[in-house]
C-alpha cells in the first residue's frame, strides 16, 4: 500500500510539473537562491572543517575542553561531545552528519549516536537569532529562541534517556578500543588526502541538501498557490514543509503576537519536513532510525512550542 502511494504521489508531482511550470520554476529560483545566497557559505566550511577533524582524529583535543560539560549535561561519553558541540554551533545537518561519520568511524555506538540525534540537530543559531527572532519576531532579546529550543532539546533528551530500554548513555563505550585507535591513527591518510576526501564529501552533501530545499521549496509554492485552503492552513502547511518561507508567512498573519511566536519557535524546533529529509539523507548509509529522529524532533517541538507560549503570554 505505502509503494502504491509513493507511485501515485510521484505520478501526480509529474503531471503538476508539467501542466503548472511557472510554479515549479518560481519555487525551484527560490530554494535555489536560498541554498546559494544562505545555506551554502554557511554550511560548507563547518562541513569540511568537521569531516577533516574526524578523518585526522582531531576532535579528542576540543572534546577536552566540551567533555565536562557535555557529558554531564546530557550524559553521553567523551567521543560524543563533539558532534554535540558541532551540532549546536552549526546548522542542518551538520550535527546528523557529524554523527552518522563519527557512527561509520566507530567511534560512537549505535545507541549513543541515535540518542544524539535527538538534540544535537538544530536550526543554525545565527539562523534562530537573525533571521527568527530580530526579523520574524522583532524581540529585544532574540537569543531567547535559541534559548527556547536548546531547553527544549535538553528535555527531550531527558525523556528519551529515561525512555531507552539499553544501558545508560553516561556509561557507553564507544566501539573501538585503544588498540583501534592506535591501528586507526597509523592507518589514517595523509592530510591532502584527508582534505580532498572532506571537499569531496561536503559537495556532495551541501547538493543533496540543495535537491532538498529546491524540492520543498517547490512543494511549498504549490501549497501557497494552488490548494483550496485558508490561509492560516496554508502558512502552518508551508512552515512544516520549509521552515524560512513558513517562518516569513507566519510572521506577518493577523493573530497575537503570543500565538505567532510559539508558532515559530515550535516550527524551528522541528526543521520542517526538508531538515528532516536532509537529515535522513546524511545518515543513509547508516542504520540510525529516521523514524525515531522525526518523533523526537516532533516532541522537541511540542515542548519548544508550549515554552514559548507560556513564556510569551506572561511577557
Amino acid at each position: 500500500m505505502k509503494r502504491k502511494i509513493g507511485i501515485l504521489f510521484a505520478y501526480l508531482v509529474i503531471v503538476f510539473f508539467v501542466f503548472s511550470p511557472e510554479t515549479v520554476c518560481q519555487g525551484a529560483k527560490t530554494g535555489l537562491l536560498l541554498w546559494f545566497q544562505t545555506v551554502l557559505p554557511a554550511l560548507l566550511p563547518f562541513m569540511i572543517v568537521s569531516g577533516f577533524f574526524v578523518k585526522k582524529n582531531i576532535t579528542d583535543s576540543i572534546n577536552k575542553m566540551a567533555a565536562p560539560f557535555f557529558t554531564e549535561m546530557f550524559h553521553i561519553s567523551r567521543p560524543a561531545s563533539y558532534p554535540a558541540l558541532i551540532g549546536m554551533l552549526s546548522g542542518y545537518p551538520i550535527g546528523a552528519k557529524t554523527v552518522a561519520q563519527m557512527y561509520e568511524e566507530k567511534q560512537l555506538d549505535k545507541a549513543e549516536a541515535q540518542y544524539l540525534l535527538c538534540f544535537c540537530n538544530n536550526a543554525s543559531p545565527m539562523f534562530l537569532i537573525e533571521f527568527i527572532g530580530v526579523e520574524c519576531m522583532h524581540l529585544s532579546f532574540p537569543i531567547t529562541v535559541l534559548v527556547l529550543i536548546y531547553t527544549a532539546g535538553y528535555l527531550g533528551s531527558l525523556i528519551e534517556r529515561h525512555t531507552m530500554k539499553k544501558r545508560s548513555i553516561k556509561n557507553a563505550i564507544p566501539r573501538h578500543n585503544n588498540d583501534g585507535k592506535q591501528k586507526k591513527q597509523k592507518e589514517s591518510p595523509s592530510l591532502v588526502e584527508a582534505l580532498d576526501e572532506c571537499i569531496l564529501d561536503s559537495f556532495v552533501t551541501i547538493t543533496k541538501v540543495g535537491g532538498y530545499i529546491i524540492l520543498f521549496s517547490i512543494f511549498a509554492k504549490i501549497v501557497a498557490d494552488w490548494l483550496p485552503f485558508s490561509a492560516i492552513i496554508k502558512w502552518i502547511m508551508i512552515g512544516l514543509l520549509e521552515i524560512t518561507t513558513g517562518a516569513s508567512m507566519i510572521a506577518h498573519a493577523p493573530l497575537a503576537e503570543c500565538i505567532k511566536d510559539a508558532a515559530l519557535v515550535s516550527l524551528c524546533a522541528f526543521g520542517g519536513f526538508s531538515g528532516a529529509a536532509q537529515t535522513a539523507s546524511v545518515i543513509s548509509n547508516t542504520d540510525l532510525s529516521v523514524r525515531r529522529y522525526l518523533y523526537v524532533k516532533f516532541r522537541q517541538a511540542v515542548i519548544a512550542g508550549i515554552l514559548a507560549l507560556i513564556l510569551f503570554f506572561i511577557l
